[in-house]
């Protein structure tokens, strides 16, 4: 009985040990000697709006791998933003092929303003392209967040930094499906592009005047949100915060 035993261990033992030399062979190095990075799926179009389906995942060598090549994990990064070249399918990709489409309002959005008398605090700091979260009064409810469209003085003119950098220059081309945000308070865009705020907050030093209300990008139903609060006898006051 104790031999038969010894037996059986023992051929299960060959049996673990041929397993495991075969799974080594046929994935086991792969998956030591290679990283999963994301792929596409089929072609993309220059300028196509990224969606998660568009990738899949496959495994590949270091010496094979391109220079910033994304991950899995980088999906979520990616997602929503445009490609600004062609990616044949197969082709891996890094986050170089994308670019935020922060400067146009899509079909359910439009440009509505934030007026004066509604807000209690506002950075002088604020330009267009900015990212940022209304919140009540005391800071302690955020309405929503919100893509800043234009910022404007007390004569409706434009603020903008007294000295532009090349951060100022236009976006790259964009696809002819969206429409683009055009100077002046108008609801629906014309063919311009928003540029984006060209220095950092803590360098915007100098403007062309003071800042007095600012223009945001946002859907009706949103819009409806804010008017519900500040408006009446018991309406609100606007804190902004730049993100």
């Amino acid at each position: 009985m104790g031999r038969l035993v010894k037996r059986i261990c023992g051929i299960l033992l060959l049996i673990t040990a041929i397993s495991g030399f075969v799974y080594w062979e046929i994935e086991g190095r792969d998956r030591l000697l290679t990283e999963d990075v994301l792929i596409a799926k089929k072609d993309i179009e220059k300028n196509s709006i990224v969606t998660s389906d568009m990738f899949t995942t496959a495994g590949s060598r270091e010496e094979n791998m391109i220079s910033g090549a994304l991950g899995p994990e980088d999906l979520a990064v990616i997602e929503g933003s445009r490609s600004v070249q062609f990616i044949p399918a197969n082709a891996q990709i890094a986050d170089k092929f994308f670019y935020e489409d922060e400067f146009f309002i899509d079909e359910d959005e439009s440009v509505f303003v934030i007026r004066p008398e509604w807000i209690s605090m506002m950075s002088s700091s604020i330009r267009r392209g900015d990212r940022v979260r209304l919140c009540t009064r005391d800071g302690m409810q955020v309405i929503g967040c919100y893509r800043v469209a234009f910022v404007k003085d007390n004569t409706y003119r434009e603020v903008k930094d007294a000295y532009a950098s090349l951060a100022d220059e236009s976006m790259p081309d964009h696809a002819n499906g969206n429409r683009q945000v055009s100077e002046g308070t108008g609801h629906h865009a014309a063919e311009e592009p928003l540029h984006a705020a060209g220095k950092d907050i803590l360098e915007r030093t100098d403007a062309t005047s003071v800042a007095e209300h600012f223009e945001i990008i946002a859907t009706i139903e949103q819009y409806r949100d804010i008017l519900a609060r500040v408006s009446g006898e018991t309406g609100e006051k606007i804190m902004v915060v730049q993100e």
